[in-house]
């Protein structure tokens, strides 16, 4: 875990940027608590020979009221890609925006995350991009095929079973997947994506000040010749006391995707 990052007297951020970075996104707020406005930048150098794609992806926080920069390198093995981004939601509840990072690492495929908390000039690690491990076992979900276009989704762990009906995918199923009578062809396991998006939402909290948690969804897939079936979303809230994640089951269910 990150609980670190290297201070700079406030020469300003180039005199801290190596000359092959660039900036690639920047966000202006209060992130450590004192009442005057930020500067959070993301900066990295263009990847080889992935064209579009940025490596060595860093994050430098310039104290409004100081103008001294901290940065602070990325995981190496989840510090390349493109689009890049970098907001601000509160997900401590302490009234302090957090810095919630985005790096999808190709076109069209899963972001790594991040979110760090800068209160009182502190760097904490709340996600790092890991994290979805550990939260896939305490959903500890497992997907089967049922005959009549269902799939069974089965959590020792929560305690749950709740059935999915994808009859209105049968046009994509019937001749892979099922016969004309609906019936497997053969045993199948449903694959549970273990690079899930995250969505910041404050919909569960129900108090003025909307604290922010993280809705996690994950894909549902058959076999490779079979799109994506449905989603297992799952709430998660940061518990400042403990310093980790916790399940939200009430938000915790399986959707499926409908028809393009």
């Amino acid at each position: 875990m990150y609980t670190f990052g290297v201070h700079h007297p406030p020469y300003g951020l180039y005199a801290i940027r190596p000359d092959n970075d660039v900036i690639l996104d920047k966000k202006i707020g209060d992130v450590n608590g004192d009442g005057i406005p930020d500067t959070v930048y993301l900066v990295g150098n263009k990847s080889v020979p992935f064209q579009g794609s940025f490596q060595n992806i860093k994050l430098i926080v310039q104290d409004g009221k100081t103008q001294y920069n901290t940065l602070l390198p990325l995981y190496p093995n989840y510090s390349t890609g493109v689009d890049a981004t970098v907001d601000f939601f509160d997900f401590t509840g302490d009234k302090v925006n957090d810095i919630f990072i985005t790096i999808p690492y190709a076109k069209g495929q899963g972001p790594h995350y991040y979110i760090f908390s800068f209160a009182n000039n502190q760097i904490r690690t709340l996600l790092k991009p890991e994290q979805f491990y550990i939260m896939n076992k305490e959903l500890g979900f497992e997907a089967n095929f049922k005959d009549n276009y269902k799939i069974e989704f089965v959590s020792s762990t929560l305690g749950k079973k709740i059935v999915l009906d994808i009859s209105h995918l049968k046009e994509s199923l019937e001749g892979n997947t099922y016969d004309k009578n609906g019936r497997l062809l053969k045993p199948l396991k449903g694959r549970i994506e273990t690079s899930p998006r995250y969505i910041p939402t404050s919909a569960f909290d129900e108090t003025i000040y909307h604290k922010y948690g993280l809705i996690m969804l994950q894909p549902v897939f058959g076999d490779f010749a079979i799109p994506v079936l449905g989603f297992i979303q799952s709430l998660w809230e940061y518990d400042l006391e403990s310093s980790r994640w916790r399940l939200n089951p009430f938000w915790t269910g399986v959707f499926k995707r409908w028809r393009d």
